[in-house]
């Protein structure tokens, strides 16, 4: 469960960054201000965020409660 929670908490920076990349297109930003400094970088954060998250999120439904791996094709207990 941890692992899927901070996946998403990845995947809402990830989206957070998308949104201020976005931003000028609502709101004209003053040259050398942080949120202009932030804007610059905000598209090479997204992915900063994006991947891990989703590794992560991949990763916690491979994982069995006993903290093995689950294989390929492998059926859980009912």
């Amino acid at each position: 469960m941890g692992l899927f929670a901070l996946g998403v908490c990845l995947l809402l920076f990830c989206d957070i960054h998308v949104g201020i990349g976005n931003l000028t297109l609502y709101v004209e930003l003053s040259r050398g201000g942080w949120l202009d400094n932030w804007y610059r970088i905000a598209p090479s954060m997204v992915w900063v965020f994006y991947i891990p998250g989703q590794v992560l999120v991949t990763l916690s439904g491979l994982l069995r409660l006993d903290g093995g791996l689950v294989r390929i094709g492998e059926r859980f207990p009912s």
